[in-house]
């Protein structure tokens, strides 16, 4: 080898040379540490900038003014002393690797990298890779005297430091190799304990993001997630990143699955599942410009629920739960187990009388033309009218929750909010609420306000008095529909796409399969006074249900039953409070059937015998709760 090949080897354009200096040596030409590499390099043999081997900023351009300064902006720790050798050494199999080498000294030094130039040879092959300083460079002027900022401009933080790590490729044994190393840094290193806020240094890994994947479909925050990590790990500064890493790689991941359009992908999904739920039903339009308007959908599961329990329904729209800003409705009923359950959701394109139409029909197609005794909703007017077309034989309650609200809202009165509550709530006949009702509005003054006299007009559609007797299985509010909402929001929020939203359907069947063993497991401690009953009830009824009956038969012990009329038929007891002349009911059993109807209507308007029933039952000497009482 000659002199003048000594310090070169060729690579496959290209010449590097390379120069070690002594830790007292500079170089003359600050040109060369900036010099600018391109793509475009095949043209001949590029001379390299010297090595430099610095442990301090003192001299040139990067000298400090103090001792202090100067203490602050070297990188002489031992980890990164150690570390250099290895690093100037050391062959690395791929690009990749050297990258991850170079980083790991920048954390032990205190500063953050990022990838710069690259060197391509003829063919397109990758044969030098730099990588530099986060504060490489300044920020663009334009940026600098931008006046006309929707927000806080971010602070600047590129200080034209100079400092770099190059590598190159070897194509003789295929490694790759460093050829230039700039130490001297022209900015303050971050101390230790806060190396891990910086940006090149924050990352998720493999297995953390699969971790976090899986606690994000069972509805964890990212905020949650992050903190879950931390403790594991062990610290904020051990576990490598931060809250918004994680909402940003949560994001692209989902971001990335969606090949199609949302849409499409949505209803391939659904189509998709059919084949192992032959029962789902889903059902879509189309707009005038070919995009998907409204879209209903429903498993099996929820068509064998309604079959069972679809005589009452509730539903109410919001626009929270979904990334498009349009109406999302969730249907719903209540169980044997008086647990909420769904029976199909719908995305709609709007809030009018024919799209709710277009729903209520596909609802009747997918449920086989069965229609609901009664239904709940807010009393949007567009939905009342609605639900007056397709379910004209169906009663319609207003939910008592919007009722309250809209007092409140009209009347700005909590007196008033608290007697139109009771009026609403309360059990009175009819002839007692039009008297109650008349008291209230004169002690208040309102008989002339708009809405008092709208909401006495519709007093048949909210008022319990009027109410009363029809099915509605405890059920007075769009409150479950928007308990619902809220636990949808815990796994969705508005950024989730379509078909991310329909995912979380499935969710909300486990509780029902946790409510049936809790039923069967087991036996409840008989408590009360009339045992021989509460057994009966134990074996007859749901946990939740038994829990209403055993109430009801606990007010047995305060009442009394005088027989009023008798026929051959039927005997008539009048009913009333121990001791008290006041309120009474009437309960006529049959003689023959043992079915027993009681004025307070109890068992038609939720399911369960009433206390009234009990003290009947004792007095006519029946040791078991009729069947024709127990609803099936």
């Amino acid at each position: 080898m000659t002199d003048s090949d000594e310090g070169l080897y060729e690579g496959d354009d290209m010449q590097y040379q390379i120069n070690v200096t002594s830790d007292d040596e500079r170089s003359s030409d600050a040109s060369a540490h900036n010099e600018v590499e391109t793509d475009n390099e095949g043209a001949g043999m590029v001379a390299e900038p010297q090595l430099n081997i610095e442990g301090d900023n003192r001299g040139g351009s990067g000298q400090l003014e103090n001792d202090t300064q100067q203490q602050q902006c070297t990188d002489d720790r031992s980890e990164a002393e150690s570390a250099l050798p290895e690093m100037l050494a050391k062959e690395f199999a791929s690009e990749e690797e050297a990258g991850i080498c170079y980083q790991e000294y920048a954390r032990t030094v205190g500063f953050g990298i990022r990838k710069h130039n690259k060197r391509r040879n003829v063919k397109g092959n990758i044969t030098g890779r730099t990588w530099v300083c986060s504060r490489q460079g300044f920020r663009a002027a334009k940026h600098m005297e931008n006046r006309c900022r929707g927000r806080e401009a971010k602070a600047v933080t590129r200080t034209g430091c100079r400092a770099q790590f190059r590598v190159i490729y070897n194509e003789d044994t295929r490694q790759w190799a460093c050829s230039f190393l700039l130490r001297v840094h022209n900015h303050n290193l971050t101390p230790p304990q806060l190396v891990h806020h910086i940006r090149s240094h924050r990352g998720v890994t493999g297995l953390d993001l699969s971790a976090a994947l899986s606690l994000h479909k069972v509805g964890v925050k990212p905020s949650q997630i992050h903190e879950f990590m931390v403790d594991r790990s062990g610290g904020y500064d051990k576990v490598g990143y931060n809250r918004r890493d994680v909402e940003n790689r949560l994001a692209a991941t989902r971001h990335a699955s969606l090949k199609e359009s949302d849409a499409e992908t949505c209803l391939s999904y659904l189509d998709g599942r059919k084949s192992s739920d032959p029962s789902l039903f889903y059902d879509f339009t189309i707009t005038s410009s070919n995009r998907l308007g409204d879209l209903f959908w429903c498993d099996g599961g929820s068509c064998a629920d309604y079959a069972l329990f679809g005589d009452v329904i509730a539903f109410d729209a919001t626009y929270k739960t979904n990334a498009y800003r349009k109406p999302l409705v969730v249907i719903l009923g209540i169980n044997h187990h008086r647990r909420t359950i769904v029976f199909g959701f719908a995305l709609l394109s709007d809030e009018t009388e024919h799209t709710y139409t277009w729903l209520l029909e596909t609802l009747m197609t997918a449920m086989n033309n069965k229609h609901p005794r009664t239904v709940v909703t807010d009393g949007d007017k567009a939905m009342r009218n609605a639900i007056s077309k397709t379910f004209p034989e169906a009663s319609h309650r207003l939910c008592c929750w919007h009722l309250v609200r809209n007092a409140q809202t009209n009347i700005q009165n909590p007196e008033f909010t608290t007697e139109f509550r009771r009026c609403m709530m309360n059990a009175y006949t009819k002839e007692e609420f039009d008297r109650k009702w008349k008291l209230m509005v004169d002690n208040h003054n309102v008989a002339a306000n708009e809405w008092v006299v709208k909401m006495f007009e519709d007093r048949h559609m909210w008022a319990e008095a009027y109410l009363r007797g029809k099915f509605f299985g405890g059920m007075r509010s769009t409150q479950r529909s928007e308990g619902m909402n809220a636990y949808l929001n815990h796994y969705v929020n508005r950024r989730l796409r379509l078909i991310e939203f329909v995912k979380q359907m499935d969710r909300q069947r486990e509780a029902e399969g946790k409510d049936d063993f809790n039923s069967s497991d087991g036996r409840p401690i008989l408590v009360t006074h009339l045992k021989m009953y509460e057994q009966q009830a134990a074996e007859k009824f749901t946990r939740a249900m038994f829990l209403l009956v055993r109430a009801e038969i606990d007010k047995e012990a305060l009442l009394t039953a005088e027989m009023c009329d008798r026929d051959i038929m039927s005997t008539t007891y009048r009913v009333r409070r121990f001791g008290s002349v006041g309120k009474e009911v009437k309960a006529v059993i049959n003689e023959t059937s043992k079915t027993l109807s009681c004025t307070c209507k109890l068992l038609e308007t939720i399911g369960i015998p009433c206390s009234h029933s009990f003290v009947v039952f004792k007095a006519q000497n029946m040791t078991e709760i009729p069947s024709s009482m127990i609803l099936s």
